[in-house]
């Protein structure tokens, strides 16, 4: 279960790096992987609770071939439509910017506050990276 693991976080990461092709496999993959971990027959003894599934996730990290999760530090949210314009810069732990929203580097959060994406109010993603309204 343990190397499960280890091989949905490998593959969240390729999707957290938003390849240009490839991410409907990879999101299969995942909805894959994420079954096999919850049917696993350890489960039968032991209920697979919040606490259960993040001990697995720190055991696969610290066992050997694993890997940690990769860090977002700046997210970019999209509106909805055909368009799907930007539509609010937020950190990466904002809990606010996850719908709709993906990875940035800091210099794209950058430009997108420069070219008049609002900051989230929650987070202030605008301070974090020095770019405040006049």
């Amino acid at each position: 279960m343990i190397k499960l693991k280890q091989q949905q976080i490998r593959t969240f990461n390729r999707l957290a790096l938003r390849p240009a092709t490839g991410t409907a496999e990879l999101r299969s993959e995942l909805t894959r992987l994420f079954c096999l971990i919850g049917s696993h027959p350890h489960w039968r003894c032991e209920p697979l609770t919040g606490r259960a599934r993040s001990d697995l996730h720190h055991q696969a990290v610290a066992a050997p071939g694993g890997e940690p999760e990769l860090e977002v530090e700046w997210r970019i949210q999209y509106g909805i439509g055909a368009v799907r314009r930007p539509v609010m810069v937020h950190t990466g732990g904002c809990s606010m910017g996850m719908a709709r929203s993906r990875p940035a580097s800091r210099e794209q959060a950058v430009q997108a506050l420069t070219q008049g994406v609002e900051a989230c109010a929650i987070c202030r993603a605008d301070s974090g990276l020095g770019v405040l309204e006049a």
